[in-house]
């Protein structure tokens, strides 16, 4: 059976609702886009995923871009901090978090380029180089697909990222873990989310919330919010392409990645939740661009600052 596409039906977006407006000609209507209020920090972020590819023609270029928009801080990974860093500081840009492999957990690299960065690198040695950047939150975005399982693969992770967040706290830094669609597969009555939540204690380690990719396993973001308010303190903005497929692989045709306000993503409510729940950091993210990644992401910070200063809905 082939899975039913996600719609606008069943994930309504009230953030890009669309108003007619008569116009000064007869039978002449003009379409003006109506954004709703929903709280938007002041700070706001980049996962540098999004430009991977700009970045290696001319990193000085494409950071400053992502400055003059607006943006304030990133997100990258670890391979890129030497390099990337040092410019982030001269643009005034910081990275409050960054992307390290979920091998500093397991000392298994098969899976992460074969053998680590360097001899002897481990969780030790990885939390030592966030410090030394300044890195706050030290994220695992993912687990190899060789390495997913069922119920017990879930709560042996979230032992890892309790026994991980435990050292990190020793040297005043930050566990936690991003998801994807693969966590939403149901196991007998649980999701793998949920078993991994259940068993996370959220004192040590937190959740960066993907609500896209939480889409696409077949689940509606918002009650995570509500349910895991005291885990979630990072999430990824994007927006998705009407009729997606789900699926519990990161098998995504490229388009389904959409600018925020040009999807189905409720992105209104998925700021509120976020903000109630008490996410500290925010970065947009877009996997894939059809065009120019800068150009989409000053359409989703625009967006952004539109529904920040949207008037409040009549009482």
């Amino acid at each position: 059976m082939r899975p039913t596409p996600i719609s606008r039906r069943g994930f309504l977006a009230s953030s890009a609702a669309l108003l007619p407006l008569v116009g000064c000609s007869s039978g002449t209507k003009v379409v003006e886009e109506v954004v709703p209020k929903a709280p938007v920090p002041d700070v706001l972020g980049v996962n540098l995923y999004t430009v991977r590819e700009q970045l290696k023609e001319n990193p000085q270029v494409v950071l400053k871009a992502i400055a003059d928009i607006g943006y304030k801080t990133v997100e990258m990974t670890r391979a890129q901090l030497p390099t990337l860093l040092p410019i982030c500081k001269d643009l005034g840009l910081t990275a409050p978090a960054a992307h390290f492999e979920y091998a500093l957990l397991t000392n298994e690299w098969a899976n992460y380029g074969g053998s680590p960065p360097r001899k002897g690198y481990n969780l030790t040695a990885a939390l030592a180089e966030a410090k030394k950047a300044g890195i706050e939150y030290v994220v695992i975005p993912s687990i190899a697909e060789k390495e997913r399982g069922g119920m017990g693969m879930f709560i042996r992770v979230a032992q890892q990222l309790n026994k991980a967040g435990d050292q990190a706290a020793k040297m005043g830094l930050k566990i936690a873990y991003h998801n994807h669609s693969f966590e939403f597969r149901k196991y007998g009555q649980f999701t793998g989310f949920e078993i991994l939540l259940n068993n996370l204690e959220h004192e040590k380690a937190s959740i960066e919330l993907d609500p896209f990719w939480a889409m696409i396993g077949n689940q509606d973001p918002i009650p995570l919010f509500r349910k895991y308010a005291r885990h979630i303190r990072l999430v990824h903005l994007k927006d998705m392409r009407v009729n997606t497929n789900p699926s519990f692989t990161e098998n995504v045709p490229p388009e389904a990645f959409q600018p925020l306000g040009k999807g189905i993503i409720n992105v209104a409510q998925v700021m509120q939740n976020a903000s109630t729940a008490g996410v500290v950091h925010y970065f947009v993210e877009q996997d894939h661009t059809a065009g120019d990644p800068i150009e989409a992401l000053k359409q989703s910070y625009t967006y952004l600052q539109k529904m920040k200063a949207a008037p409040e809905p009549p009482s």
